[in-house]
């Protein structure tokens, strides 16, 4: 179980099936209506190699090119074997 879960999507319907769909992987599941509300409940900045900010449509091409420069910088902690399936609930 993860800690917390942010959405932000201006349309109710959205935020509603988002919550329902990820209130039992989260202990806490907060909807939000504008990006600039995330920065008044979280500090991006102390987020760790496991957590992301990403836009709904977060593509596989756009996964393995984050995964490589990941992997370039030395960022991953293991062996960076991630696969897209694995990393991104969608």
């Amino acid at each position: 179980m993860f800690r917390l879960a942010v959405v932000v999507d201006d349309d109710p319907d959205i935020t509603l099936a988002a919550r329902l769909a990820l209130r039992d992987m989260f202990d806490r599941v907060e909807t939000l209506n504008s990006p600039a509300d995330l920065l008044a409940l979280v500090d991006v900045r102390r987020f760790g190699p496991g957590e992301r900010v990403v836009d709904a449509l977060y593509t596989r091409d756009m996964f393995e090119r984050t995964q490589g420069w990941l992997r370039e910088w030395d960022l991953l902690e293991s062996d960076g074997a991630v696969r897209y399936e694995e990393a991104v609930l969608s």
